[in-house]
């Protein structure tokens, strides 16, 4: 007698087992073979992803951050400096305007003569003519005048002027008028350039350009 290779049952001579043709029995959805239920399925988990990816991002955001920094300091520096470059040659106008309007007032301006914003850090003037009325004329001209400032006067010329945001403060940017490159630059007597040094202030410039005012009247008696 033979049997089925598949399922064992006995065979007669020449018969063929029909174990192979028979469908499997149904089993419900989720099921295993045997009928018992499946376990659920795992579901994906990202908390390993964000642990890692999230930190990562602000790391990489931080150091673009830092190494655009300087770059953006330094255009910033340089719109301040036109920005006051520009204020400087506005209120040396200004400054012109007003002093012809003193001059038609029958003030008489002559020789050296030194104006500044008189505010806490430098309060006064050495000025032989009426600087209040200077000031009204000057601030009528200029919006500007309410900043830090100081002015040569030369025979009724403008003939150097200087502004900041501050008087004490090295860090801070300087316009003045003249200039040199769209930068501040020093007081000269013979008219030679003299660019401001790095960490000037305000009230550098103003000792600076002082004692060479006074240096020059001198030697020109």
């Amino acid at each position: 007698m033979q049997y089925c290779n598949k399922c064992g049952r006995p065979l007669n001579d020449g018969e063929v087992c029909g174990c192979m043709q028979s469908a499997p029995p149904p089993y419900p959805q989720g099921c295993a073979y045997d009928g018992q239920p499946l376990p659920p399925a795992k579901k994906k988990s990202y908390t390993l992803l964000f642990a890692i990816g999230i930190p990562l991002l602000c790391v990489i955001a931080i150091v673009i951050a830092l190494a655009l920094l300087p770059v953006s300091s330094g255009i910033g520096k340089q719109r301040k400096q036109r920005e006051l470059t520009k204020a400087a040659k506005e209120m040396t106008e200004a400054a012109d305007k007003a002093l012809q309007r003193v001059k038609a007032d029958g003030e008489e301006i002559r020789g050296v003569n030194i104006i500044t914003s008189g505010n806490e850090a430098i309060d006064g003037y050495i000025c032989s003519f009426d600087a209040d009325k200077f000031r009204k004329y000057f601030s009528e001209d200029t919006k500007y005048s309410d900043k830090c400032y100081f002015i040569f006067i030369n025979d009724g010329k403008t003939e150097y002027l200087a502004v900041s945001d501050k008087w004490n403060d090295n860090k801070g940017i300087i316009g003045t008028y003249p200039s040199v490159n769209k930068a501040g630059m020093k007081y000269s007597a013979d008219g030679s350039v003299k660019r401001a040094g790095k960490d000037t202030d305000l009230m550098d410039l103003y000792i600076d350009g002082v004692h060479e005012l006074y240096e020059a009247s001198y030697k020109g008696k």
